[in-house]
């Protein structure tokens, strides 16, 4: 069925779910049954996607129109820095910041998410690993590796983050309203001081409308901590990919 189809077809029926008849895209490392699914490699290039990963399952339950999938860098691998759209899933942040899609899904394995959001200014969460299906997604380290929501606002990003997960109440919280806390995490702070006094100036404004600003006494990360997660996020690529494209 063509898409016009589909949507004629949303148009002529009644709701079956919360994303009915709402076009979504999906990164391009996730499989979908009609678009390429190449994880930006020309390795899988003309390959035929033969399942829809359980993420696409339940998007299209929902009701969604899987209209396409969005551009990566190869095997979602390495964000890209400023001047960008933000790797890995840059297709998807750029896609939703030109208004091109209401909804898209991209996966993080170490910032390749909210990286992406920051850099075009739109929704991104990266939820807890293991609360999404990884199944019939391209992996990079699969204890690290999740899908997510890129929106426009943070409620149409719980809409979809509800789809993903199978969970419920989640754009409830959005609209409930108990008085917002937000932790804040001084020791993870920049050494740039234009950045640090963007960070205290934010802080300011959501004290100054009434948010409770919580400070979370968290030792600072040492370098070492990223060494160590470059080594597991490269050992499990060699192994997890390898296992998948086998």
């Amino acid at each position: 069925t063509d898409l016009m189809q589909q949507a004629e077809l949303c148009d002529s029926s009644e709701a079956t779910g919360s994303l009915h008849g709402i076009p979504v895209l999906v990164k391009d490392n996730v499989q979908a049954i009609g678009l390429p699914g190449t994880a930006g490699s020309l390795a899988l290039a003309g390959r035929t996607v033969a399942e829809d990963a359980e993420i696409v399952s339940r998007l299209r339950a929902a009701g969604a129109i899987i209209m396409g999938s969005t551009n990566l860098s190869e095997w979602a691998n390495i964000c890209s820095g400023k001047h960008s759209a933000g790797g890995s899933s840059s297709g998807s942040g750029a896609a939703v910041a030109a208004g091109l899609i209401p909804f898209a899904v991209g996966t993080e394995t170490d910032g390749s998410i909210v990286c992406p959001a920051s850099l075009n200014g739109v929704v991104g969460i990266k939820p807890t690993v293991g609360s999404v299906s990884v199944r019939g997604v391209v992996p990079v380290s699969l204890s690290q590796d999740v899908p997510g929501p890129l929106a426009r606002s943070v409620e149409d990003a719980a809409m979809l983050l509800e789809v993903l997960t199978g969970q419920t109440g989640l754009v409830d919280l959005c609209n409930n309203d108990e008085p917002l806390k937000i932790g804040v995490v001084r020791s993870w702070m920049t050494g740039h001081d234009g950045s640090n006094k963007l960070f205290e100036d934010t802080l300011a404004k959501l004290a100054d409308a009434g948010i409770e600003l919580v400070e979370v006494l968290v030792e600072e990360m040492p370098e070492q901590a990223g060494v160590d997660e470059g080594v597991v996020l490269f050992h499990e690529l060699v192994e997890d990919l390898s296992n998948y494209l086998s």
